[in-house]
């Protein structure tokens, strides 16, 4: 961990400073006015991330194994679904590499499709309760932030105790501006008070999708919006039930995925099958607690590295595989 305390007259300044010298994932540990008037701004920054090479001894199994029994064998672990293993294990022989085979079959079988690479002008962030939707939206407002490109905060999340505190606290130490809205009505005239050019990010409620009342507001309040709704979706989650959160949320109009708890759950075969069943495009994944850090784009190269660094080699397809320690 590395740690920075930076003068400045101004957050947007102080910001810009972190950025270059810490990084976009530096952490904001303090804010408060110096005695000179000017912002004292404390960061850190830590160069690991959810995509650490796989250890010494994991490289050491995988390579004494077909580069296809090792895909097999890492998805079976993260508990993807049989139909899905069949369709991403590809034919290869020790001396290939799993890595890059398998984020060829992912290329083929699903959709990448980052945010920054297709970023409409509004985005509105749905998904099941705990999920993570506040903090994908604090993470993208940050990164809006240190990226200089002009972003403001709503939040529509008007049940939930203190929900509008929480972004409210965030965005104070962007200095970036938050509204709140109700309804729909209130979420479009927002919205047309909004700068040409300025990105929106719009924190919602939960939406329980086994309950059609839930579902049922959401469509109210997306109706005539211009908004895009993304799936916020937190890994670790069983695939079935994954599959039909996704096609529920499909079935509302959201097109992509963004993956959470990437750093907080072991095996990921939920997301996998949530992104067949909808079908959803991967967008990004979030895997720090911490709003200025963690979050990045997910392309088949990276979720590649996610999935054979957290499987464990097995000796045979219905085996339990050991926990990675």
């Amino acid at each position: 961990m590395r740690f920075k305390s930076i003068l400045a007259p101004t957050m947007a300044e102080a910001l810009e400073t972190i950025r270059d010298e810490l990084g976009a994932d530096a952490v904001i540990l303090s804010s408060q006015t110096a005695g000179n008037g000017q912002l004292r701004v404390i960061a850190a920054a830590d160069a690991a991330g959810p995509t650490a090479a796989p250890s010494t001894e994991t490289r050491r199994r995988q390579a004494a194994l077909p580069a296809s029994q090792v895909i097999a064998d890492a998805l079976f672990w993260h508990r993807t679904p049989e139909q899905l293993i069949a369709l991403l294990v590809a034919s290869g022989a020790p001396a290939d590499n799993p890595e890059r085979l398998l984020a060829a079959r992912l290329e083929t079988l699903f959709r990448f499709d980052p945010l920054e690479h297709r970023q409409p002008s509004a985005i509105l962030f749905a998904g099941p309760p705990g999920s993570g939707k506040t903090m994908a939206t604090a993470k993208l407002a940050a990164r809006a932030r240190f990226a200089s490109r002009p972003v403001c905060v709503i939040s529509t999340d008007t049940a939930r105790t203190a929900a509008y505190e929480e972004l409210a606290a965030i965005t104070g130490i962007l200095d970036l501006p938050l509204g709140c809205a109700e309804n729909g009505a209130e979420l479009r005239a927002l919205l047309a008070a909004v700068p040409p050019g300025t990105e929106v990010l719009i924190d919602s409620g939960a939406v329980n999708p086994l309950s059609d009342d839930d579902r049922a507001r959401l469509c109210v309040l997306l109706d005539g919006t211009p908004v895009e709704p993304v799936l916020v979706l937190p890994a670790g989650l069983d695939a079935e039930e994954a599959a039909d959160t996704a096609r529920a949320f499909a079935g509302l109009g959201v097109a992509r995925l963004i993956a959470s708890r990437l750093d907080a759950a072991r095996r990921l075969g939920g997301l996998l099958a949530a992104a067949a069943a909808g079908p959803l495009a991967f967008a990004e994944g979030l895997s720090s607690p911490f709003p200025a850090r963690g979050i990045a784009p997910l392309s088949a190269e990276t979720l590649a590295q996610l999935l054979l660094r957290g499987g464990r080699p097995t000796t045979g397809a219905t085996a339990d595989p050991e926990p990675v320690p």
